[in-house]
């Protein structure tokens, strides 16, 4: 029998191209873009055609080597169960909002001692007694001019009473 061998040849796979974002996240280059095209023309005009968002495998894998090893965009296991991990960053946020609270309590945010509550206390009793001195010297000038003007008008009525009586003598007079 005849051998028979048959050339292999190798078949070029092209490039698999991947989508920056959905594999490594967003950077800053993506979030603001326009501080990165101050950097570079090319990539300027690459982002206008909207040719930089589809990577091909190679230039991942430089990305990914520029960046290092991160868990949170998956190129790195975690050493730790993803309930430690969560644990660790809900204990983290709990603690920096604790400082933050803890900051605010102090300086003039602070709460008041007994004493400064106490000052304040009387500073409000003599504004309240001075504003009930005021409102009772209102009434009482208050009631003196009603009892001026209600004088004034017995005192007109009387006098036009004494006018008309006296009007009506010299009427009787004349009239004898």
């Amino acid at each position: 029998m005849e051998s028979r061998g048959v050339d292999m040849v190798r078949l070029e796979q092209p490039a698999e191209v991947y989508d920056v974002e959905e594999v490594l996240g967003r950077d800053a280059s993506s979030v603001f873009p326009s501080l990165h095209a101050q950097l570079d023309p090319m990539e300027q005009l690459k982002a206008a055609v909207g040719a930089k968002r589809f990577v091909t495998e190679a230039e991942l894998e430089e990305i990914k080597a520029a960046r290092g090893l991160n868990v949170d965009d998956g190129t790195a296991a975690a050493d730790k169960p993803l309930a430690e991990v969560l644990a660790e960053r809900k204990q983290a946020k709990q603690d920096a909002f604790d400082n933050q609270w803890k900051q605010m309590k102090t300086g003039k945010n602070r709460p008041l001692d007994a004493d400064e509550l106490e000052f304040y206390d009387s500073l409000a009793q003599q504004d309240a007694e001075q504003h009930r001195r005021v409102r009772q010297e209102e009434d009482e000038q208050l009631a003196a001019f009603r009892q001026a003007v209600a004088a004034a008008a017995q005192a007109r009525a009387a006098a036009a009473a004494a006018a008309a009586a006296d009007e009506g003598g010299e009427d009787a007079a004349a009239a004898a």
